[in-house]
């Protein structure tokens, strides 16, 4: 990490308009806990090039960790990345061609990078291996490099689908094809998201769950799914998205 920061230090000394070098030199910063040169990193990088969604995600996931925030706050900071980069994206949310026959099976899909071994991939493997596989056909959209427990949570699935090179328009185009009735995003605004794509709407129900504490803040995100001691009462107002509450923790967990 130490040669990292030097070489980016050195990076942006050669030239100090290189947007990446300074969202990278944040990724470091991070990396080292050194948060207030973290934020610096990545709002000088958005100041260099606005209109990139992943440094402004990167922003956001470091400031879930500076002190004196609160859900009011957050949200503020949150509704800006919509803003900026979702709400452009409405005018290309299509028309769901999705049957409404109530006894066929649904088609629910995830989004993740982290199916592996991380913590959502421990979340994550219960759930996916006790889902009703008469009455739900599960499709993971997976971003991971394989592991032992990537090949547990594909294995519980009914469709694994590597999305590692797939561009946020060509996996909208998957995602639409696939039908799915309910899209699950399980990342938000951390590594390797693909909050883009949900900001295309390629699912007529959206949700979030299990990668991210708190609103995405996007308008095209429907549900968050969370519990009485995650989201409280009087938090709901500063979320984009409507609550729903597990009746006890929002998590499963399976411990390595």
């Amino acid at each position: 990490l130490d040669q990292a920061l030097a070489s980016y230090k050195k990076s942006i000394a050669i030239n100090p308009d290189l947007a990446e070098a300074h969202n990278n030199l944040g990724n470091v910063q991070q990396d080292l806990g050194n948060l207030d040169d973290t934020l610096a990193s990545y709002r000088k990088a958005l100041e260099l090039s606005p209109s990139s969604a992943d440094t402004h995600s990167n922003l956001l996931l470091a400031e879930q960790y500076r002190l004196g925030h609160n859900a009011e706050t957050l949200y503020q900071l949150h509704s800006r990345w919509d803003e900026q980069h979702g709400k452009t994206l409405r005018a290309q949310w299509p028309e769901h061609q999705n049957t409404t026959d109530p006894d066929r099976r649904l088609r629910i899909g995830f989004v993740s990078p982290d199916l592996g071994r991380h913590p959502v991939g421990y979340f994550a493997v219960r759930l996916l291996e006790n889902l009703p596989k008469e009455e739900i056909k599960t499709i993971v959209y997976s971003d991971c490099i394989a592991d032992d427990l990537s090949e547990r949570n594909r294995a519980a699935v009914g469709s694994w689908r590597d999305i590692r090179w797939e561009s946020d328009e060509n996996l909208t185009t998957t995602i639409l094809n696939d039908e799915i009735d309910i899209l699950i995003d399980l990342t938000g605004h951390s590594a390797n998201n693909r909050l883009l794509v949900f900001a295309r709407k390629p699912a007529p129900l959206q949700v979030s769950w299990a990668g991210y504490v708190g609103t995405t803040g996007l308008s095209a995100i429907d549900y968050y799914l969370s519990d009485q001691y995650s989201t409280l009462a009087d938090e709901e107002q500063y979320y984009s998205e409507s609550i729903l509450r597990m009746p006890d923790g929002w998590l499963c967990y399976d411990p390595p």
